[in-house]
């Protein structure tokens, strides 16, 4: 269990009234009769499903029926990441199904995730974590914040109740099982506290008002509100993506909206809140510009503003990017942002940018096997004057991305080219820029393109250096298709 999620372990067991009563351990091998799929987005396992990967395996295992499976492994810590590679860190099940329902998964490939309204309040178990009842009234995604918030070093054992044993034990509380959870380093007080924070308390509920909108401060109508801590709880955002919702202190919120990605949010205090919602990406249409990040070398101590004039819509910036940075740069490389007050090595920044029409097919690059990629990238780089620590934070980044890949097409936009995606307003200007930007896609084996060439640049004076890059596979293969 040492980097794997505790839902994905619970996620297995925690269907109720058809799971066997047993203690459970997440590296051991399962048949299921019955059970419900539910993942924390920001550290959610890989689903494999005949072999196969499926982005949306949590959605389509909650539709599967007990005939369609017959057998699921979960994999975690180093089992799944020589198993599976880098990208399996958080763990990975694995599902062998009939082939009779093969064709019927691979058509749920596309389905967005959707909130079914089918009883799942009524049929939740109950889960007791050392004695200590969760609310069973809630929400069942607030169950799932719950229980992610518990280390899974910190787990003994999970059990799993059912039937006669569970009312026995605990009445109609019990009536669709129980999921007993053991931990070895939290106080039975401390879960008291947790519990209470997560629990809506109806005599000390009180109003929050919030305001939504999106990455432009644009409002978002419509947007729904809803308690993860009382179930029958839920707002709508009004035309100005104003709303008002009851909760009290330690509750959940989720926000959601079509074309946004969700969040969920904590309740503090009876300050109003403003939520910024990051737009979605569309698949085909657009591509995520990921970790473009900013070094500063100048001669000495040096006063700089930084502004990002990028052709698409901004996400995340870090440290907070308010118009321009306000910064002090020094020839070692540490930056001090005045805004925050605190040192950083880099800049960082990331947004979704269109797909133009000219980006469909390379017409000059690289075509890199995956086992050439480490070499490739360090002779690239070097040549475009990046030094030993920038090439290698550019390799730790990229490489278990390329790797999924057996081949790879990549093509670099450097300095001038890199203005396709975005420029800098900088003030002082710099003496020396070495920006690049890579873009990749997957390609057969055998496929061939003509080389890019470059020049070497030379640092001098005031350097600043960027990098960043794109997978642009999905998009690249819609336009040949």
């Amino acid at each position: 269990m040492k980097n794997f999620k505790l839902l994905s372990l619970l996620s297995l067991v925690c269907v109720a009234t058809k799971v066997s009563s047993q203690d459970f351990n997440a590296n051991q091998k399962i048949k299921s009769e019955h059970y419900k799929i539910s993942t924390n987005d920001k550290k959610q396992p890989l689903y494999f499903i005949n072999g196969v990967e499926f982005p949306n395996g949590a959605q389509i295992l909650e539709d599967l029926k007990p005939s369609d499976i017959k057998s699921m492994t979960v994999y975690n810590g180093q089992d799944a990441t020589t198993k599976y590679g880098a990208n399996a860190i958080h763990g990975v099940i694995a599902v062998e199904i009939n082939d009779l329902f093969e064709n019927k998964v691979k058509t749920n490939l596309d389905k967005s995730e959707q909130v079914k309204n089918d009883g799942n309040i009524k049929k939740q178990p109950l889960y007791v974590v050392n004695g200590i009842k969760i609310s069973k009234n809630s929400n069942p995604e607030n169950n799932v914040q719950f229980l992610n918030e518990i280390n899974p070093n910190d787990i003994q054992s999970v059990k799993v109740l059912k039937d006669q044993e569970a009312f026995a034990k605990y009445g109609e509380d019990g009536i669709n099982g129980v999921i007993l959870i053991t931990t070895k380093n939290i106080s039975k007080r401390e879960l008291r506290k947790r519990a209470a924070r997560a629990t809506y308390h109806p005599k000390k509920a009180f109003f929050v008002s919030g305001l939504i909108v999106d990455c432009e401060n644009v409002s978002v109508k419509s947007a729904k509100i809803e308690s993860l801590s009382a179930s029958n709880i839920s707002e709508i955002s009004d035309f100005d993506g104003k709303f008002k919702i009851s909760a009290s202190v330690g509750n959940r919120i989720k926000i959601s909206a079509d074309g946004f990605v969700s969040q969920i949010k904590t309740i503090e205090n009876r300050n109003d809140l403003q939520i910024q919602l990051k737009a979605s990406i569309k698949i085909g249409s657009q591509i995520m510009v990921k970790k473009p990040v900013i070094y500063l070398y100048p001669s000495e101590k040096t006063d700089v503003t930084i502004a990002i004039n990028f052709k698409g819509k901004l996400l995340t910036t870090f440290p907070k990017l308010n118009e321009k940075w306000n910064l002090t740069a020094y020839p070692d490389g540490k930056i001090f942002d005045k805004s925050t007050k605190r040192f950083y090595n880099s800049l960082f920044w990331d947004g979704c940018l269109t797909f133009s029409r000219e980006n469909k097919i390379f017409k000059n690059g690289f075509v890199v096997s995956k086992e050439n990629l480490t070499d490739f990238l360090i002779e690239k780089l070097e040549s475009f004057g990046l030094n030993t620590s920038e090439t290698n934070d550019f390799i730790q980044y990229w490489l278990p991305l390329l790797e999924q890949n057996e081949t790879n097409c990549i093509r670099f936009l450097v300095n001038s080219d890199y203005d396709a995606i975005s420029t800098n307003i900088i003030s002082p200007k710099p003496d020396t820029n070495i920006r690049v930007f890579m873009e990749f896609y997957n390609v057969e084996k055998n496929a061939v393109l003509p080389a890019q060439t470059f020049g070497k640049v030379e640092r001098k004076g005031f350097v600043l250096v960027e990098w960043g890059g794109a997978d642009v596979s999905k998009n690249v293969n819609n336009a040949i298709n």
